[in-house]
C-alpha cells in the first residue's frame, strides 16, 4: 500500500483534519458549554474517542473499502490465479495473507494519525486556542485507539474484503461505506 497514491492521499486528508482541529479551523462538538456543561479539553480521552470513532467512520471507511475490497478482485483482473496456482500456497494462505496486509497497512495509518494529532496538539502553539489543550497523556491517544480504532478497522476491512471476495462486484464493495455514512447521519 505504501506504494499507492490512495493511500498517501488519505494519510494527506487525516493530516490536514488533525492540523485544522488542532488550530481550531475545523471542529466536532458534542453538546455546547455555554449551558452549563464543563468544556473538555480536546486532548482528554474523552473527547480523543469522539474524534477517532468519527473519522474512522467517514474518512477510513472508504479507503479501507477500496483497498480491502478491491484487493481479490484487482487480483482476478491481473490474472494472479494462474500464478498462485504454480507455487504451493493455499487458498486460505493466499486470503489471509491479502487480509492481513491490508489491516495491517491502515493500522499503521492509524497510529500515523495519532501520531500527528500528538504532534499537533502538543508540538504546536495555539494562541488563543490554548485553553483547549490539557496536558500530555500518552493513554489519551492510545487507549480510544486500541478501544473504537482497531475494533472498527477491523470491521470495516473485513466486511470489505468479504464483499469483494465473494461477490466480486466493485458496486457492492462501495454499498458498504455508502451504508455506513447513510446509518451514521
Amino acid at each position: 500500500n505504501l506504494r499507492r497514491p490512495m493511500f498517501w492521499v488519505q494519510i494527506a486528508i487525516l493530516a490536514l483534519m488533525a492540523y485544522g482541529l488542532a488550530n481550531g479551523n475545523a471542529r466536532i462538538q458534542s453538546g455546547d458549554a455555554r449551558v452549563g456543561g464543563e468544556k473538555a479539553w480536546m486532548t482528554s480521552e474523552f473527547a480523543m474517542s469522539q474524534l477517532l470513532i468519527l473519522l474512522i467512520s467517514i474518512c477510513y471507511v472508504f479507503f479501507i473499502s477500496v483497498a480491502a475490497g478491491m484487493s481479490m478482485i484487482r487480483d482476478d483482473e491481473q490474472k494472479v490465479g494462474e500464478l498462485l496456482h504454480a507455487t504451493p500456497l493455499k487458498p486460505e494462505e493466499y486470503v489471509w495473507g491479502k487480509f492481513l496486509a491490508v489491516l495491517m497497512s491502515f493500522f499503521g495509518v492509524l497510529f500515523v494519525h495519532l501520531g500527528l494529532t500528538i504532534a499537533f496538539h502538543h508540538l504546536m502553539p495555539h494562541g488563543a486556542n490554548a485553553e483547549a489543550f490539557g496536558p500530555f497523556a500518552l493513554q489519551n491517544y492510545l487507549r480510544p485507539a486500541l478501544v473504537f480504532g482497531l475494533p472498527t478497522i477491523v470491521l470495516f476491512t473485513g466486511v470489505s474484503f468479504a464483499v469483494g471476495g465473494v461477490t466480486r462486484k466493485p458496486v457492492l464493495v462501495f454499498a458498504f461505506p455508502m451504508a455506513v455514512l447513510m446509518v451514521g447521519i
